[in-house]
């Protein structure tokens, strides 16, 4: 495992305390990231033997990185934690106070096609995805301004019906109109799930 983020009360408390479940299925992925210099990575689908009916058969994503050619590869952690532990997912079920910096796998569309979101013409959807592969199931959706520089500058990185590795930051807005609550995106971390 990489180095954490997370503090060291944090990761005593995460899936990583304990044994995790048994993997039932895993296959390399051909998910190109971008150019992340020194840091040689490859990902991966693993699906674990979840005990709770809404995890059960749920494929994550692990992003596995080494350093240098004859290093081996090491999970990335606080990726891992946030897909194993359905973060974004999570975080997205109602409105909570405080913001949730997040690794995901996005796809952008600079339309707004759901009811309930105040002012939906001039918003854009970002759908953030259980995994890397194509076929993945949609965990939360978030909006944000379409002309907004964060959603121009995934758009750019985005093209089309395709995906990326990001980080960014979720928070619930309920100031625009608080009868219609919505996850928004107010910070784009990293264009990559990168490694400090």
């Amino acid at each position: 495992m990489t180095k954490s983020r997370r503090s060291p009360e944090e990761l005593r408390s995460s899936a990583l305390a304990g044994p995790l479940p048994k993997v039932i299925a895993s296959r390399s992925e051909t998910f190109p990231p971008p150019p992340s210099g020194h840091v040689m990575d490859s990902y991966h689908s693993v699906v674990f033997d979840m005990p709770s009916a809404e995890r059960k058969n749920r494929v994550i994503s692990l992003r596995l990185v080494s350093y240098a050619g004859d290093e081996s590869p090491r999970i990335q952690t606080d990726v891992f934690l946030d897909l194993y532990d359905g973060n974004a997912g999570e975080f997205a079920e109602k409105p909570v106070d405080g913001l949730l910096t997040v690794h995901a796998v996005v796809k952008v569309s600079s339309f707004c096609f759901v009811d309930g979101i105040p002012d939906a013409a001039s918003k854009a959807t970002v759908s953030l995805l259980q995994n890397v592969t194509a076929t993945s199931d949609i965990i939360a959706k978030a909006f944000l301004k379409a002309e907004s520089d964060i959603f121009k500058k995934l758009r750019n990185l985005i093209p089309g019906d395709s995906h990326a590795a990001v980080t960014l930051t979720l928070e619930w807005n309920t100031t625009e109109d608080p009868t219609k609550p919505y996850l928004e995106i107010v910070r784009l971390d990293a264009l990559d799930w990168s490694i400090d």
